[in-house]
């Protein structure tokens, strides 16, 4: 096999620990089809974060649907925004309309070009480090020793990925490039992140691309773990016993059509979304999924006194992504014949072979990364509404003054 043809491959994986999240996306990339995208071009003076966001929060919302249509339960979690990084990598270096498929999905198709998109990722990146102590994240480029990735698209991964940037490695050296890539994510994540890369690369690939976020979400009003309880989650298959967290206090709550948005704040500027159906039918969930950016993104909740009750869970999702971004409409990427990625190696030969996403959320009394429950609005005894989780629902953590969504899912058991 020529050099020219050998994979790059992208990976993704995610690790969970006590009410942390730790989502890692990489991009494999199998290399061969141009930055510049034609119409209502954005430049680099003219995009702010709240842009960015609202294009990530599309690509992520598009995609959440793709996997919706194909398959009506199970539950789903996955961060757009560490796949909206790790494929903007890819389109920096995409041609023609590789570049064009892959810029509409992303919906950065009116950026200037994708160097202008990338770095207004980045900034809103630095925006989200600097001004949120809960969430860490980097983003470093493994190219393959002794066959580098042009200068040009290595000067611009180093500017725009000023957090990780580009790192040469043996491929073939699998403990010793676990060790090095480990290493570097977790001093660049002040040790937040211990295993970003927990499976080895193919010795053949020619570059990997890779994300890490790591989010901690704490409380602003913690659960008692006195007032838990046992219950019973209903869910699309089957009913599971579980212990639910209790609490009472204002919330912001909001009624859009036939569902309920509950928002659960954390200490710093995140939050915890839950859209439920007013009824228990499965019709009812595929009906708030049809309008997801409705409940998730544009509710405008309101204070109200309501008691809580969510169960403690654990929820993890393992995606492929090909086939999803391929009814997207990005198709030539993962075709050895027409990808264009000459913008990474100018002799061509390189396409993606797959994308991998891993995800994983807890949720306890002093916090979570994404909650995993439904929601259900009951008028108590004394007249207190009370929001039950025990029946599936979508939700969402997001990134209250962007309106980012850093994780979305939905949870249809238990």
């Amino acid at each position: 096999m020529s050099s020219s043809a050998l994979p790059a491959r992208i990976g993704a994986i995610a690790i969970l620990g006590s009410c942390v999240l730790f989502c890692c996306l990489g991009a494999s990339v199998k290399c061969q089809p141009n930055n510049r995208v034609d119409g209502g071009a954005v430049g680099p003076g003219d995009v702010v974060p709240e842009g960015v966001a609202k294009a990530s929060n599309a690509f992520g919302l598009s995609l959440y649907r793709a996997y919706s249509n194909a398959s009506a339960t199970g539950n789903l979690f996955f961060s757009p925004w560490s796949l909206s990084r790790v494929l903007a990598m890819v389109l920096l270096g995409a041609r023609n309309e590789t570049a064009a498929e892959l810029s509409r999905a992303l919906a950065v198709d009116r950026f200037e070009d994708s160097a202008v998109a990338l770095a207004a990722q980045s900034e809103l990146a630095r925006h989200l480090l600097t001004s949120s102590s809960e969430l860490a994240s980097t983003s470093i480029a493994l190219t393959r020793a002794g066959d580098p990735v042009s200068a040009e698209y290595r000067a611009n991964l180093d500017q725009y990925l000023d957090d990780g940037g580009v790192m040469e490695v043996d491929f073939s050296r699998s403990e010793d490039l676990l060790s090095r890539v480990n290493g570097e994510v977790s001093r660049l994540t002040g040790g937040r992140i211990q295993d970003a890369l927990r499976r080895s690369p193919d010795p053949l690939s020619k570059l990997l691309l890779l994300n890490a976020v790591h989010f901690k979400g704490v409380w602003e009003k913690a659960f008692n773990p006195n007032d838990s309880f046992d219950g019973l989650f209903r869910g699309a298959t089957r009913n599971t016993p579980v212990r639910m967290m209790s609490g009472k206090g204002k919330f912001p709550l909001a009624y859009e059509g036939d569902a309920y948005v509950l928002e659960l704040p954390y200490t710093g500027e995140s939050s915890l979304v839950l859209a439920l159906p007013r009824r228990r039918t499965q019709k009812d969930l595929r009906d708030i999924e049809a309008r997801l950016e409705e409940v998730l993104v544009n509710a405008r909740p309101e204070l109200r006194s309501i008691e809580v009750e969510l169960p403690k869970m654990t929820v993890r999702s393992s995606l492929d992504l090909k086939e999803p971004l391929k009814k997207l409409g990005v198709k030539a990427l993962f075709s050895e014949r027409y990808a264009n990625l000459r913008g990474m190696q100018a002799e061509g030969g390189l396409y993606v072979e797959d994308v991998h996403h891993g995800a994983a959320l807890e949720l306890d009394e002093k916090g979570t990364v994404a909650s995993a429950s439904t929601v259900a609005i009951i008028v108590s005894r004394i007249g207190t509404p009370r929001f039950s989780a025990d029946r599936p629902f979508v939700f969402a953590i997001k990134h209250r003054p962007t309106g980012l969504l850093l994780f979305v899912g939905r949870v249809t058991d238990l």
